[in-house]
């Protein structure tokens, strides 16, 4: 329930000319705007993992620069004027500097644990060379299950079967799959570890999974007997990063299931009816929240805490003898995350059983954060950095939105981060004028250079291809999802 879901950013195919770069120049400025400094680390950063209209243009690196410049304009624009106090800014970096402060400490604390034999890797490349293809009877229930296996031990063919289990609104490619068996040991180990004990044309024993049971027959499998050094070396990196992932989600595990249990918080019921009621509010259609009745149990819950003399604001949700988190925690904690955060509505038990989790995630990420605020982390070098990088992107966020509100664009987006991509199309040429004049004043202000050697030296991936993707990276991990790294907006491509 716990597990720290950390992602690695280590994407090889658009890194290579990148670490060399980064390796060699380290820290050195490619900008400055005012009295901040464009790295050539951040620069690289975020043009990689940015949007890809730069990357199409001429001189993409020039084009992106320039945008990364207009940015931090902005930005310094917000901050000199305050904007670094409003409440919008302080719940959203908040959220990210607390996200940074417990990825430092899955860094110290839980990635020297992590060791991977070459014997597992060789083994993982090995099964990344055989293709498999799969086809499988699904049974949703126990009886189904009964019925069509007894079926097969009395020598109904497969393929019989297969046609008479199949639903009218599902195809028979649906249950059909090819793959490698390394990509079916990454999804499902245990069929995985059935399927390397048959040979073609056999039949596995039912196999249970989340939804139903499954019995599967291997069509073919094929080997790949010739292997490219480039194909060997790709192979291999995927090893190793499937591989590593897996033993730090299970180191982490560990690591914040110690936390829990030292902690041993308890729920509050009636404060758990009042929070339920409030993420059904927003989360289920009217109809449903009426139907399920969620509404009664929390009022007469705040009818108690007002007889008790509790004022709601500061009713306990969560506590132990260590420390507790109250109702308006829980909805501080909520709000920001909502956009991320998914309930199921097939029954009231399922989704109680959701917000249950979901008040646990709040008690774990409190818990990681405090733990990194315990262990210095705050001091860090790479946390100062990170935070200085997302300060100065949520400022211009905050800064841009207010902008375009005066230029009559209406927002009413409440995390500043969120994609721009919608306000890209309603900049209308008067907006983009104005916006350039401000640009122009900003630039007398925060007097702008540009090192255009060191730029002209600097290797990216997708340097002036017209032809360049957008690929969007997020940080979906840690504590409260987010962009892989401050890159620039979507906005921007309305100039071009």
């Amino acid at each position: 329930m716990y597990r720290m879901f950390f992602c690695l950013f280590i994407l090889a195919a658009c890194c290579l000319g990148q670490q060399s770069s980064a390796q060699l120049l380290g820290d050195s400025i490619v900008a400055t705007v005012g009295e901040r400094n464009i790295t050539v680390k951040e620069f690289i950063d975020g043009y990689e993992f940015g949007p890809a209209f730069p990357k199409r243009k001429e001189n993409s690196k020039s084009v992106y620069l320039k945008y990364w410049i207009n940015e931090n304009l902005l930005s310094l624009d917000a901050e000199s004027r305050g904007l670094d106090t409003a409440d919008i800014f302080r719940t959203v970096y908040k959220d990210i500097y607390n996200d940074i402060l417990t990825e430092a400490l899955y860094k110290q604390e839980i990635t020297p644990r992590v060791s991977i034999a070459d014997a597992e890797i060789e083994k993982g490349i090995a099964a990344a060379n055989f293709e498999i293809t799969l086809k499988w009877l699904f049974c949703e229930t126990d009886a189904e299950l009964h019925k069509v296996f007894d079926q097969l031990k009395q020598g109904v063919l497969f393929d019989t079967l297969f046609k008479q289990t199949l639903p009218t609104d599902v195809f028979p490619s649906d249950r059909e799959l090819t793959t490698t068996k390394f990509n079916l040991f990454k999804k499902n180990p245990v069929l995985a570890a059935i399927v390397d004990s048959l040979h073609e044309g056999m039949i596995s024993k039912p196999v249970q999974g989340a939804d139903g049971w499954y019995i599967v027959r291997i069509e073919s499998i094929t080997r790949n007997g010739i292997v490219t050094e480039s194909a060997y070396a790709s192979a291999k990196q995927e090893v190793r990063n499937y591989l590593v992932k897996s033993v730090l989600d299970k180191e982490s595990d560990r690591y914040v299931d110690s936390l829990m249990r030292q902690s041993n918080f308890i729920i509050d019921g009636d404060a758990f009816r009042i929070a339920r009621a409030y993420v059904g509010k927003y989360e289920l259609r009217k109809k449903i929240f009426e139907d399920w009745k969620l509404g009664e149990p929390a009022e007469k819950a705040v009818d108690k805490l007002k007889k008790s003399g509790v004022a709601l604001e500061n009713q306990p949700l969560v506590a132990s003898a260590s420390g507790r988190y109250l109702l308006n925690d829980f909805i501080a904690w909520f709000s920001s995350r909502s956009s991320y955060l998914k309930f199921p509505v097939s029954s009231k038990a399922a989704f109680s059983r959701e917000i249950e989790i979901t008040i646990w995630r709040m008690v774990r990420d409190n818990l990681l954060t405090a733990e990194a605020s315990k262990k210095g982390l705050a001091g860090d070098a790479e946390v100062m950095r990170n935070a200085r990088l997302w300060k100065n992107k949520i400022l211009y966020a905050i800064g841009r939105d207010e902008l375009l509100n005066s230029l009559r664009v209406t927002n009413k987006t409440e995390n500043p981060l969120l994609s721009s991509t919608k306000k890209a199309t309603e900049l209308t040429p008067e907006i983009s004028s104005a916006i350039n004049s401000k640009l122009s004043v900003l630039k007398k202000k925060f007097p702008v250079m540009v090192n255009t050697v060191l730029l002209e030296k600097l290797q990216v991936s997708e340097e002036n291809n017209p032809r360049a993707i957008d690929v969007f990276t997020a940080k979906r991990g840690g504590i409260f999802p987010h962009p892989a790294f401050p890159s620039i907006d979507q906005i921007w491509s309305a100039w071009e």
